[in-house]
């Protein structure tokens, strides 16, 4: 007996299926990469072990004055890959290329020259020439002889603690954020008859502020900031090193604000802010200044917008005023 036509069909095309492994996908089969996987794959996340973020580095001055000093970078990465260190040099950036070891671990020496007026050196390590995604940065101090004793304080530490008798030039930078974008104008106006200048940026991160400050030829004595409303609070470290960093600077003050915004993955900003007065309180270099946003907002929420991170127009009034009075603070001169 024949078997129905149909059924020789169904037979042969179950057969064809079968020899060709096409029928529906074979799932067992591994898939190539595509692009973006690639790049992932490419794009290892980068670690710096050593030295730690903040550390002070003992350098040497040349006849000119500027800094030099050897800095051995250590750190962590995928197994065999290739990892791109540069650092803030002036008058050109210090790059070394190095590949991570077997267990993905790497390290090279970065040769740091910097102009007499430029202590603070970021060093950046990444997967790539660009510095994108993976990468990661510190800071670090250079000091020397007249600079520091041989404890590796600063020299005079009693001078470092107590305010400035002498008042400071009138001149301010201000790097911050979106809110240095808002109040930024009204503070140029409360500050008439001072130097002013502005670097502020939508979204801008802690970290990117404290590259700006690095790529200074020559800051200011009185440095103000508008930072890490953009960052977490579980990188409260990372901002108690750049406070610390700023304010210790030998014949300055720094100015800085508490954090305005709704709570990151669960977790407020209260224990950063309890971080900033704790380092007011101790009184670091000629004054540490910190201007108390978010005092002022839990006084008046008239001044927060919608969104519960920026400010009304009232909002950045006040909080240009409130900023104007702390670097005037800072300068010791008169309201």
């Amino acid at each position: 007996m024949r078997a129905p036509r149909s059924v020789l069909l169904a037979v042969t095309a179950w057969l064809v299926c079968m020899l060709l492994v096409s029928c529906g996908g074979d799932s067992s089969k591994p898939t190539a990469a595509g692009p973006k996987d690639a790049a992932k794959e490419q794009r290892a996340a980068v670690e710096i072990a050593a030295p730690p973020d903040g550390k002070r580095v003992r350098a040497r001055q040349t006849s000119s004055g500027a800094w030099l000093a050897g800095m051995k970078v250590r750190g962590r990465t995928t197994a065999g890959a290739t990892i791109f260190l540069r650092a803030g040099c002036r008058p050109k950036p210090c790059l070394e290329r190095v590949r991570a070891d077997r267990q993905g671990r790497f390290s090279a020496t970065l040769k740091l020259r910097t102009q007499p007026s430029v202590r603070f050196v970021t060093i950046d390590a990444g997967p790539d020439e660009a510095f994108a995604g993976g990468s990661d940065v510190i800071t670090v101090e250079l000091y020397g002889p007249g600079t520091a004793g041989a404890s590796g304080e600063s020299k005079p530490r009693e001078n470092r603690e107590r305010p400035a008798k002498r008042a400071l030039p009138r001149d301010v930078l201000v790097i911050g954020d979106s809110l240095a974008v808002g109040f930024g104008p009204a503070l140029k106006e409360e500050l008439q008859g001072w130097r002013v200048r502005i670097d502020a940026r939508v979204g801008r991160p802690l970290r990117e502020g404290m590259r700006i400050l690095a790529r200074q030829r020559k800051a200011p004595a009185i440095l103000a900031f508008s930072l890490f409303t953009n960052n977490s609070p579980r990188e409260v470290g990372e901002l108690e090193t750049a406070v610390r960093a700023t304010a210790t600077r030998a014949g300055s003050c720094a100015v800085w604000a508490t954090i305005v915004r709704p709570p990151d993955d669960g977790r407020s900003y209260a224990a950063t802010n309890r971080t900033l007065e704790g380092l007011a309180d101790e009184q670091l270099s000629l004054g540490l200044r910190i201007v108390d946003w978010a005092g002022a907002v839990d006084s008046d929420r008239a001044l927060l917008a919608r969104d519960r991170i920026h400010a009304t127009a009232v909002g950045y009034a006040t909080l240009a005023r409130m900023y104007a009075a702390a670097i005037r603070a800072c300068a010791g001169a008169p309201r």
